[in-house]
């Protein structure tokens, strides 16, 4: 009863005219609202219709990292190349470093190279002693190993490296031996190689 005595014309008309300015004013600006309007880095997808992410074509290139990319949609080959091979058997036979296994690898862009080599080793002939390095391009690294030396008639090793820094475009890493004391070999023989861009 008391609700009726208060509702008078200038009421009823003031809060009209309020929901009219608010509803139909928020009808307009959505018409008239463009990226011309909107404060950079304001917006985030909860904003967005329907909830649905940007798209690619409004993201600059390159200006997303870490949690915004889906890694499964990346082709990995184009930032780290990968390559490797497998060698059944290797027998230096004097003081020159024999190509037990290589693979070339492809850059993209100037960077380096993670090389991971491994073999088997083989005494033949009793006390033999094998000096292993990896080659980058046909130059000699110090990343090596000297399977045999510790007088067991099989000896494995791994031997990893991070190369200097490459040109762009394809390059040759390689495992090579060559025969320090008696008659080694190598049973078997692996070589991995991960570009590594910048």
């Amino acid at each position: 009863m008391r609700f009726r005595e208060t509702l008078t014309y200038a009421n009823v008309t003031s809060t009209l005219a309020l929901v009219l300015v608010i509803g139909g004013g928020a009808a307009y600006g959505a018409g008239l609202v463009d990226s011309g309007d909107i404060v950079n880095n304001s917006i985030e997808s909860r904003d967005l219709d329907n909830r649905e992410a940007v798209k690619a074509r409004d993201v600059r290139k390159n200006g997303l990292t870490g949690k915004e990319i889906k890694e499964k949609t990346l082709d990995a080959n184009a930032f780290a190349p990968l390559s490797g091979n497998v060698d059944a058997g290797c027998d230096p036979i004097n003081l020159e470093f024999f190509p037990c296994v290589s693979s070339p690898v492809r850059l993209r862009s100037a960077g380096r190279a993670l090389v991971i080599a491994t073999g088997e080793f083989v005494d033949a002939g009793g006390g033999g002693v094998l000096d292993c390095r990896i080659f980058v391009d046909g130059d000699q690294t110090e990343a090596g190993a000297t399977p045999g030396d510790n007088d067991a008639p099989e000896d494995s090793f791994a031997v990893t490296l991070v190369t200097n820094r490459l040109a762009r475009g394809q390059h040759q890493i390689s495992l090579r031996c060559q025969q320090e004391v008696a008659d080694g070999q190598l049973a078997s023989s692996s070589i991995a190689v991960i570009g590594i861009s910048g």
